[in-house]
């Protein structure tokens, strides 16, 4: 025999030998087979329950965060990312403890209680307070 027959003899017994092995193996029975089904969907509706009940709550908590209602009315009352970001700043200044609280009472944003802040940008204060409360 030469060198590549006898590879390949060795190569087709080895695949016989594998097949045979494979066939003795000790089957899975019907039951398993069920049992293994059903934890499967199991963990397929448990992830898909889990992704579903969390992506409400996280659009709820979203919808409802302070945050959401600053961007609201910050949107509702068209004013830019400037006046977004002056009125975080008058919220700071002021401590108070959610920033749509600017929104309720102009003497928030007077520029004569805001300090520095107020006296460097009081024409951009009184623009967003003609905007706000006219």
């Amino acid at each position: 025999m030469t060198t590549i027959a006898y590879s390949t003899f060795v190569d087709m017994h080895g695949l016989l030998f594998a097949a045979r092995g494979f066939t003795n193996r000790s089957r899975i029975s019907n039951s398993d087979v069920m049992v293994y089904i059903a934890i499967g969907c199991l963990v397929i509706g448990a992830v898909s329950a889990g992704l579903y009940f969390g992506n409400r709550a996280y659009h709820r908590w979203k919808t409802t965060s302070h945050g959401y209602l600053f961007r609201a009315l910050c949107g509702i009352h068209h004013l830019p990312s400037s006046a977004r970001a002056l009125l975080r700043q008058v919220a700071s200044h002021h401590s108070l403890p959610f920033p749509t609280l600017v929104f309720i009472d102009p003497a928030w944003s007077d520029p004569s209680g805001l300090g520095a802040l107020g006296q460097s940008r009081a024409e951009e204060l009184a623009a967003i307070r003609k905007t706000l409360f006219g």
